[in-house]
């Protein structure tokens, strides 16, 4: 951990930033359900049978299980933004 220009202790060594993965479900979706099985720490079904986002930003040690769910779903309704 470095101090910054204030001396306060980030945690993040000079140069570092940490990365947001964060993960949406457009207008494609059909509800099959596949998201919210592969990756429900990010995904979960709503009232309407359509996949929805139930996190802010993907929780860290969810991203490879976000990312394929994206590459599994059958109508490509998942976008992934790193």
């Amino acid at each position: 951990m470095s101090p910054n220009a204030e001396g306060i202790t980030t945690g993040k060594s000079p140069g570092e930033r940490k990365v947001t993965m964060k993960a949406l479900v457009n207008d494609k979706c059909e509800g099959s359900g596949l998201c919210a099985d592969t990756c429900p720490d990010v995904f979960e079904m709503n009232d309407s049978g359509k996949a929805a986002v139930k996190v802010d930003a993907v929780p860290e040690g969810s991203e490879a299980s976000c990312r394929q769910a994206a590459t599994e779903c059958p109508l490509q309704a998942i976008e992934v933004r790193e």
